[in-house]
């Protein structure tokens, strides 16, 4: 890979960096690793509070960056609330804002679609333009018993 430098509105690097990390989970994956995704985003599986998924999240989990599981875990203390971008960054200490975790959003994807599964978490535009997040409770209660052994 070369890197590359390239000017951006500052109001957009968060678009830039969620665009940027949904081009990497679309590389062809090396088989055998959890560092490429093995299948396309709509055929992944939702997670489930299983004994098989508690198993793909202990490995998933220990693959995640300190700052992804913070934000994860921040979500998943707090199941179906809806967290604005900006305050998700403030309170996981993620540098740079919504642009920061934009930008940590996009590795722990390509992890979980290795695996085979679906991010963990959820987000939609509001009218605004702004992101929220979640965690549903099914995946909360899963990802809690990871993080909590």
């Amino acid at each position: 890979m070369i890197d590359v430098t390239v000017k951006v509105p500052e109001g957009r690097l968060g678009e830039l960096y969620a665009m940027v990390g949904h081009w990497h989970s679309e590389e062809r994956p090396r088989t055998g690793t959890v560092d490429a995704p093995a299948t396309e985003p709509s055929t992944r599986k939702n997670w489930a509070d299983s004994n098989e998924d508690l198993a793909l999240a202990q490995v998933v989990w220990t693959r995640f960056s300190a700052r992804f599981k913070a934000a994860l875990s921040y979500l998943i203390d707090r199941p179906q609330e809806k967290v604005p971008g900006e305050a998700l960054a403030q309170a996981s200490n993620i540098p740079h804002g919504k642009a920061g975790l934009a930008g940590a959003l996009g590795w722990p994807g390509r992890i979980c679609a290795a695996v085979g599964r679906a991010d963990p978490w959820q987000w939609e535009l509001e009218d605004d333009g702004s992101s929220v997040y979640w965690v549903e409770r099914e995946v909360a209660e899963l990802f809690k018993k990871v993080r909590d052994s």
